[in-house]
């Protein structure tokens, strides 16, 4: 899907529950989607242990940047994981 990141922010924070540390990068996209006239907007979720991540947490995003990406739930999984991420020219 191609998509337009308009936004990021580095995330770290302790899950209540677990108290587990989890550290990431949300990417603020919008996209064109069928039956949405104009474009949808959504928010990724690319944690640390992402072969993406360290890439994405150092993108500047001063001006919007274009990419290709694939965000997939994966077999057995729960929540969905960016398994392709390309950037496009500008």
């Amino acid at each position: 899907m191609k998509v337009m990141i308009v936004g990021k922010r580095n995330v770290k924070y302790v899950q209540k529950e677990t108290g587990e540390q989890k550290e990431g990068v949300e990417l603020y996209c919008n996209a064109q989607r069928d039956g949405v006239e104009g474009f949808a907007c959504d928010t990724i979720w690319v944690g640390v242990r992402s072969q993406f991540y360290k890439m994405l947490r150092d993108l500047s995003v001063a001006k919007p940047v274009q990419a290709h990406i694939v965000n997939e739930i994966p077999l057995g999984g729960r929540y969905p994981q960016l398994t392709e991420f390309e950037l496009e020219p500008a």
